[in-house]
């Protein structure tokens, strides 16, 4: 052939370079990619105590997550794919939980747990494990594709072991629902990147899903979540106009309707349910937090504690290398900027310099500096100075001041990766490398005493199903309610009744009984013809009209057919329980939950979403554009793949060796009978095996009318058969006992059942219990004290019993006290 020479690779047409080769003609490049197994290993040390440890942490957030998988898999088995009705919850009274709370956590333990036939406590634990790895990678493939293979690794190591991802989350809280919003967040980012910069259909579909996920991860996290997303892809388009920024933010809308069919029917039915309180009194949540525990080093933590205080701080190494970037970006900038000195005073010539150097800032620090504005923003809200918006804040959906801790601690790493943004700019490599490892170094040196986590029994327990978890005294402190601090009930309950004893007994029967047999007349014959999650069928017989009272509350949904007729649904005003009118003779009765206006549009807009999402990728895939590297080149990390190498050892080494070959010099372990962290050390011994340790009281000067006191009491189990034990806690006058300014119950101290404590080993472990008493607004001045009651409370419900009978009290010498403790701390309240 003419003008053909046989010697041209055929890899180069025209005897191009791949460097000069467009993207999509490049021959792929088989590498190992040592970054990513770096962030893998990182997140590998985090999960270790998971993966090595049978069972689940024993902590109220992992035990409900445990209640909810069993309740989900239920329904799935059930043939009931997506359910909006917990039928087993409050007492198997039913709960619209699902309609409410971001399905994801739940449906995914359910659904793992009913496909791989496995525990309960394994799905959970899966799906911690799957939230941490999806945090990490999901963070360091946004930032790498963003500022480059140092910078992701830098944002990754910081974000994963800071406390709170490395400690509270997955351990002390057990959040199954942030770690997976966290997870989606990083990852729509790193989706949406993709699309900006190459307009793909695929990645049109990978944004909308990703986005869609993080809706239905964590509520109401999503919103703040969903925002930061928003905001980032309009400074995306302000930043890089020429990018496909309205492919972005139509793929944004898509997301968000893909999401329709959990969103629309929870906002448009966030009427038809409310929140009951537990508790009468603030939870610790709460309360807004201290800037200066949130910067501050984690405290130590005390093996011994059963249930360790959650710390604040979003670790030093994530505030640090933030402002050492921030520093380290004004000088780069700085000295890149000339100063035009001719005719200006100097002072004109710094304010002008200023100016350039703005103008003049590469976009990328830009984008940086939008999500360190996003963490300080977020950082001053969560304080007193954000107190009003939390005041403000509706019962539906929750948010606390610590659920934006993770944010806080993400964005911080985000814009402290631009350290390695810098570095890998840098034109000389070795003092790169040098600064980057000591980075690493500083990151797990900060992380060493948050990386040892608390113990919990490693006994292997059997399998629970629903009805160990209804009857079962060891679990009805979480597993009956339907979230950690609140009953969901319909609007129409207007007070939770109490269990069914009958009700709870069939549920070890091949039929669940929900007719309430005790209201009928001995002539009214009633059989159950079947039961599912959320349908019953009944065959009544009764010789005059009645009415048949289903233990099962009224909400939006439920239909009721009487041989095979619809009739409306009633029900009881003050229970809540559906009622049946029935006329005389045999009656078949249908009772299933059905569907709302809401709803269906839900599933409407979902359907629409997903079809535009198909259509409009479908069209972008007609053409295929040149596809972009992104920032984040991976060149760089083989020109210094051992510096990285040594990172990771020392990373992965001085995380997960050693402080479990030597826990004792990052954690503390207090003596039998000792709370080292306590600040008063007042033993005192009840008569029914449980004694109590020491207290903390944040009172310094004289209260107020309305002031808040933080009470934490430390108590310990001594028998191994306690009973479930209820405390009472009195803001007495010391004058006049009967003029209390403060009554606060505890159906269960620390939120754990009593009879639960003696799974520690007995006298080594203490839990600790924490209230948040308010002065009585009516409370007349003078000096009051703390006098707290211990009794027994066995009923089956989350309710404090409305009496009890103290147990007798003594002293360290074995001396009679009465019945009750009083604290020595005493508290001055004077008037306004």
């Amino acid at each position: 052939m003419h003008g053909y020479n046989a010697n041209i690779d055929s890899a180069q047409p025209l005897q191009f370079s791949d460097e000069e080769l467009p993207a999509w003609m490049r021959q792929p490049q088989r590498t190992v990619d040592w970054a990513l197994i770096v962030v893998v290993a990182v997140c590998l040390v985090v999960m270790w105590p998971l993966l090595s440890r049978p069972s689940l942490p024993r902590n109220v957030g992992a035990q409900l997550a445990l209640g909810h998988a069993i309740e989900m898999g239920e329904s799935i088995q059930a043939g009931i794919l997506y359910p909006r009705w917990a039928a087993d919850l409050n007492y198997g009274y039913g709960s619209p939980v699902w309609n409410y709370q971001a399905p994801l956590p739940h449906y995914l333990t359910g659904l793992h747990y009913v496909l791989m036939q496995s525990k309960p406590e394994t799905s959970v634990k899966s799906i911690l494990g799957v939230g941490i790895l999806l945090g990490g990678l999901g963070m360091f493939a946004f930032v790498r594709r963003r500022w480059g293979t140092y910078a992701g690794l830098l944002a990754a190591t910081t974000y994963v072991l800071s406390p709170q991802m490395a400690l509270v989350e997955p351990y002390l809280q057990s959040d199954l629902a942030l770690l997976l919003a966290m997870g989606f967040f990083f990852s729509s980012l790193w989706a949406f990147d993709r699309l900006l910069e190459n307009g793909r259909g695929w990645d049109i579909v990978l944004s909308v899903l990703l986005l869609a996920l993080l809706v239905l991860a964590h509520t109401p996290l999503n919103v703040v979540l969903a925002l930061v997303v928003l905001g980032w892809l309009l400074s995306r388009a302000w930043l890089w106009p020429q990018t496909y920024s309205l492919r972005g933010l139509l793929a944004f809308g898509l997301g968000i309707g893909l999401a329709a069919f959990y969103w629309f029917p929870a906002w448009g039915e966030r009427n038809a349910a409310r929140w009951q309180r537990m508790t009468t009194y603030p939870v610790e949540a709460e309360k807004t937090l201290s800037l200066a525990r949130i910067l501050g080093p984690p405290p130590l933590l005390d093996l011994s504690a059963i249930n360790p205080p959650e710390t604040e701080s979003i670790g030093v190494a994530v505030w640090f290398l933030a402002v050492l970037a921030a520093v380290a970006l004004f000088t780069w900038n700085w000295r890149h900027v000339a100063p035009d000195l001719e005719s200006m005073s100097r002072g004109e010539a710094l304010q002008q310099r200023l100016v350039r150097m703005l103008h003049t800032a590469r976009h990328e620090q830009l984008e940086a500096a939008f999500f360190g504005g996003v963490g300080v923003l977020c950082l001053v809200i969560v304080t007193r100075v954000g107190g009003t918006l939390w005041a403000a804040w509706p019962d539906w959906p929750h948010l606390y001041p610590r659920d934006l801790l993770p944010l806080i601690a993400a964005c911080g790493a985000i814009f402290a990766a631009q350290i390695g943004y810098l570095m890998e700019r840098w034109q000389r490599p070795l003092l790169a490398s040098g600064v980057m490892t000591a980075c690493w170094l500083g990151i797990a040196a900060a992380a060493l005493t948050v990386l040892s986590v608390p113990l919990w029994p490693d006994r292997r327990q059997s399998t629970p199903d629903l009805s160990g978890l209804l009857r079962d005294d060891k679990t009805r402190g979480y597993a009956i309610a339907s979230l950690m601090t609140d009953w969901v009930v319909p609007e129409s309950v207007i007070q939770v009744p109490k269990p069914s004893p009958t009700l709870i007994a069939s549920y070890q029967s091949s039929v669940v009984e929900k007719v309430s047999r005790e209201a009928l007349p001995a002539a009214i014959k009633v059989g159950a013809i079947s039961h599912k999650p959320q349908s019953d069928r009944f065959v009544v017989r009764s010789s005059s009209p009645a009415t048949l009272t289903l233990l099962t509350f009224d909400y939006p949904g439920w239909r009721v057919e009487v041989n095979g007729d619809r009739v409306p649904v009633q029900h009881d005003p003050e229970s809540g329980l559906i009622v049946v009118p029935l006329p005389e003779g045999q009656n078949e009765v249908y009772v299933y939950f059905g569907t709302t206006l809401p709803r269906i549009l839900g599933w409407v807009v979902a359907g629409l979403a997903l079809l535009g999402t198909v259509v409009f990728s479908a069209a972008l895939e007609v053409v295929e554009p040149e596809a972009a590297e992104g920032h984040g080149s991976r060149r760089a990390l083989a020109l210094h793949k051992l510096n990285v190498l040594v990172a990771a050892g020392l990373i992965v080494g001085a995380g997960g060796v050693v402080p479990r070959v030597m826990p004792g010099w990052f954690t503390q372990e207090s003596a039998p009978g000792v709370v080292t962290v306590a600040e008063n050390q007042f033993p005192r011994a009840l008569h029914g095996g449980i004694d109590l340790l020491a207290y903390d009281m944040s009172v310094e000067d004289a209260l107020h009318p309305g002031d808040e006191v933080t009470l934490t009491l430390y108590w310990r189990a001594v028998r191994p058969d306690l009973h479930d034990y209820q405390v009472h806690v009195l803001l007495a006058n010391r004058v006049d006992a009967g003029q209390v300014a403060h009554f606060a119950q505890h159906r269960h101290p620390g939120m754990i059942p009593t009879s639960q404590w003696p799974v520690w080993p007995l006298l080594d472990y203490y839990m600790r219990d924490v209230y948040q008493l308010t002065v009585d607004p009516a409370a007349p001045p003078g000096q009051y004290t703390i006098v707290i009651e211990v009794g027994e409370c066995s009923q089956l419900s989350l309710y404090p019993c409305e009496q009890i009978n103290p147990l007798l009290v003594r002293d360290g010498r074995g001396t009679s006290l009465g019945e009750s403790i009083v604290l020595p701390t005493e508290i001055e309240v004077i008037a306004r």
